[in-house]
């Protein structure tokens, strides 16, 4: 990795802590998928995270590929977690 190159660092740690915070944003959509607040903030929330694991889009494609995670495999996963939430979805 050039950063590493650059700034010296432990690949092997700069490469954990980097897929680490990419994990940290899919992790975090697919929460967003099971927001049940009330607030109209709450439910615009809710539906652009379904949205964005409903296709495989570039940005999905993209967060996916620097988590290190092939796309396909964690819209899989994540399309149960989608269904039920998407039943509770006003």
């Amino acid at each position: 990795c050039w950063v590493c190159l650059v700034v010296g660092c432990d690949i092997t740690d700069f490469h954990k802590k980097y897929y680490f915070l990419w994990k940290s944003v899919i992790s975090q959509a697919i929460a967003d998928t099971s927001n049940k607040g009330k607030k109209t903030e709450s439910s615009v929330i809710k539906r652009k995270a379904i949205t964005w694991f409903s296709g495989l889009n570039q940005d999905f494609v993209y967060t996916c590929t620097l988590a290190n995670y092939d796309p396909a495999y964690v819209k899989k996963k994540v399309e149960p977690i989608i269904a039920r939430n998407k039943k509770e979805f006003p």
